[in-house]
């Protein structure tokens, strides 16, 4: 059996390539920038494979040199967020793509980067962005009271428009809440 597709799929196979090359090259900026996570190197492992399964079936191979590792500027809740992105453009693209006649090798190859893409990229990194986001209740409370001295209304709907303001919202909502139901029960002990 032949490498090369019985179909001409070089040029869908070409574009997957070059997606997964730019991915690859945002990704490696990363690992180097946050050193060397494991989810990041996970994810830069899986990419190379998919890649080089890519070019096995142009007919071509990929060599270290051949991924220039791209810029990366932020934190790393940023770095997680930007590879989301991109995880996500790869997912659509290889669904735009698998809608097209493809050869059998061909087609399975992109079912299987897209699941590895949706059962194992995306997932990891939104379980280390919820990780990342989850509150520490003091921090939060120190966060608030320090709002409320600086009496600054551009403070306030920056907090309350970030990611803190939700969960912000919901301990004042609550402490309000038990505020009346304590205001409530004092009530009904005095009749």
């Amino acid at each position: 059996m032949s490498q090369k597709s019985e179909v001409n799929d070089q040029p869908i196979l070409e574009e997957v390539a070059n997606n997964t090359r730019a991915r690859l090259s945002c990704y490696l900026a990363i690992q180097v920038k946050h050193e060397n996570k494991q989810l990041t190197t996970e994810i830069v492992t899986a990419c190379r494979q998919q890649l080089d399964a890519c070019l096995w079936l142009i007919g071509r191979t990929t060599t270290p040199d051949d991924i220039e590792t791209g810029a990366c500027n932020g934190d790393w809740l940023e770095a997680l967020e930007k590879m989301v992105v991109y995880e996500t453009e790869a997912f659509y693209l290889l669904e735009k793509l698998l809608t097209r006649p493809l050869s059998p090798q061909t087609r399975d190859i992109l079912y299987r980067m897209q699941a590895t893409i949706y059962h194992h990229h995306l997932p990891a990194l939104r379980r280390e962005i919820s990780t990342i986001q989850a509150a520490d209740p003091t921090a939060l409370l120190e966060e608030i009271k320090s709002m409320v001295r600086e009496k600054d209304p551009v403070e306030w709907a920056r907090f309350f428009c970030g990611p803190r303001g939700v969960l912000a919202g919901g301990a004042l909502l609550g402490a309000g809440a038990l505020w009346l139901l304590k205001d409530q029960i004092n009530l009904n002990t005095k009749e």
